[in-house]
């Protein structure tokens, strides 16, 4: 209890001041238990380095129950890899949580097979229940990892995440999968062994969150039918890469809620029963050329694709994907566009009116060039007179350079076109991600600011907000600008010229500056 006069207040500074005079170690005086939780969420590296602190320290590393290891860029020699065998036989942990490895080269550059089906065995053997190995820069064909058999055999899995640079092929001695708490896979795997895995998937009765990452590097792999079949999966993501493929997935999942897909060339994909539970989902499928018969094929089975998937509340889509949607979105409430050239805004618009009760749209430019920016012709404003009393939220996000944005007239023209037209509109932010700092910066985030600032709006009480890399503004009653100190450019007093020249400022304007911390 804390005394009117102060009295405990000031004995607490003073105990606190001794300790520090004294030198306490706090961090010692915790319970072994404790430390050794604080340790487990360290790097190994950074775990064993505690052995030095003091005698307290000393050896609680081997108890610890997560290992972590990070394995850098240079080439290891022998005594490095001798070392990491003598770390693995002192760590005494009966129970290992979660066991990580992450390395920027290729087996051949850190662990040989050998050393690395020793470590997985020792962590499969204390009941682990995360595993993640993750390899990257693998070069050769020979060094592509293969799966240790023995993570098919531990059933006190939880969570297995496999990663590497090209993909993961199956052992010499692989044997049937046998994990039955298994909730949570993520592996990177090439079509050869798609097979396989579709028949193991089905296996796992926990499964509830399934990432397949499928690479094609073989022609002669192409056009194959791929079954994901589980009956209690909720999550679900596939990626088919960046190469020409047309592939034919079916997804038997009754339980499924969450849909990601990135198939950018061809393939198909159709449900084997109705999800009635999917409320989110982000489609990314391109066309390639290809002739008409083959192309309207394939929008004939993705026209049905989209039927199932309408019932969406959250639904994220490439702009690519909009040929093949013809389906009315009746439960849509969020809408997020991957946009990939200018001539696709013409397109969005047309399509608004499959969302009826579209609340917030959000236009991502991920992939845009400033060719594309010089000119394109907005549609009239028939395509959204029926939204116009529905959209409460518009966001338009960019990540192209300011240099290719400075020539982007479309991109003002469409910032004007939704203020003058959404009679409801609560909020609409601008949001720029460059991906690094020009001399033309200031002028182009000044010249957004300035039609932000200027362009009449027809919803009365909307909000808008505008974060740059140099500055940010909102404006509703009245326009606030906030200076970001230490991010990108530093401003002095020319600022407030820039401000005059471009006819962004007024004597009779309040403008508030503030400095982020």
């Amino acid at each position: 209890m804390v005394c009117k006069n102060g009295r405990s207040k000031r004995r607490l500074m003073a105990n606190s001041k001794g300790h520090q005079e004294r030198g306490e170690d706090r961090p010692s005086s915790l319970p072994d238990d404790i430390r050794i939780q604080i340790l487990s969420r360290l790097p190994l590296r950074s775990a064993i380095v505690t052995d030095c602190l003091s005698s307290r320290w000393r050896g609680l590393w081997t108890h610890i129950t997560s290992i972590n290891i990070q394995a850098g860029m240079s080439k290891y020699s022998d005594e490095f890899l001798n070392a990491l065998d003598e770390i693995r036989s002192r760590i005494v942990s009966p129970f290992i949580y979660s066991f990580t490895f992450e390395s920027l080269h290729g087996v051949r550059n850190t662990f040989g097979p050998p050393s690395l089906d020793s470590w997985v065995q020792q962590i499969c053997d204390r009941n682990v229940r995360e595993l993640k190995l993750t390899w990257r820069f693998c070069c050769d064909d020979w060094e592509r990892p293969k799966f240790p058999s023995v993570i098919f055999r531990t059933q006190s899995l939880v969570s297995i995440e496999l990663g590497s640079t090209l993909y993961w092929v199956l052992p010499d001695d692989c044997e049937p999968i046998n994990l039955p708490n298994l909730k949570n896979l993520s592996i990177k795997i090439c079509p050869s062994i798609c097979d396989w895995v579709e028949k193991q998937i089905n296996l796992c009765p926990s499964l509830e969150q399934l990432s397949l990452n499928c690479e094609i590097y073989y022609w002669n792999l192409l056009g194959r039918r791929i079954m994901c079949s589980n009956q209690n999966l909720r999550r679900l993501s596939i990626n088919f890469g960046s190469f020409t493929i047309n592939h034919k997935v079916v997804i038997n999942t009754p339980k499924i809620e969450y849909l990601a897909i990135r198939a950018p060339k061809l393939s198909t994909f159709c449900f084997a029963t109705e999800p009635v539970l999917l409320s989110e989902a982000k489609i990314e499928i391109g066309l390639a050329r290809t002739t008409d018969a083959i192309l309207g094929e394939v929008n004939k089975v993705m026209s049905k694709f989209y039927n199932d998937v309408s019932n969406v509340r959250l639904l994220g889509l490439s702009v690519s994907s909009l040929d093949s949607v013809s389906t009315v979105f009746r439960n849509t409430t969020c809408l997020t566009l991957d946009m990939q050239d200018s001539n696709s805004i013409s397109i969005v618009l047309s399509v608004l009116e499959l969302f009826p009760i579209l609340d917030v749209l959000t236009l991502k430019f991920d992939h845009i060039g400033g060719s594309n920016l010089d000119y394109y012709s907005l549609p009239t404003l028939g395509y959204v007179r029926d939204l116009r009393r529905v959209i409460k939220r518009i966001e338009i996000e960019s990540h192209f350079p300011y240099n290719h944005l400075s020539v982007g007239y479309s991109f003002l023209a469409l910032i004007e076109y939704f203020l003058s037209n959404a009679i409801d509109l609560e909020h609409f932010r601008v949001k720029l991600y460059p991906g690094r700092i020009g001399k033309s910066d200031k002028s182009v985030e000044l010249e957004i600011c300035k039609l932000l600032y200027q362009c009449p709006m027809i919803s009365k009480g909307c909000e808008v907000e505008f974060v740059g890399r140099c500055f940010t503004m909102s404006r509703k009653a009245g326009p606030k600008v906030k200076r970001l100190n230490g991010r990108g450019m530093s401003f002095s007093c020319s600022t407030w010229k820039s401000l005059l020249e471009y006819g962004f400022y007024s004597p009779r304007d309040k403008v508030v500056w503030s400095t982020y911390k």
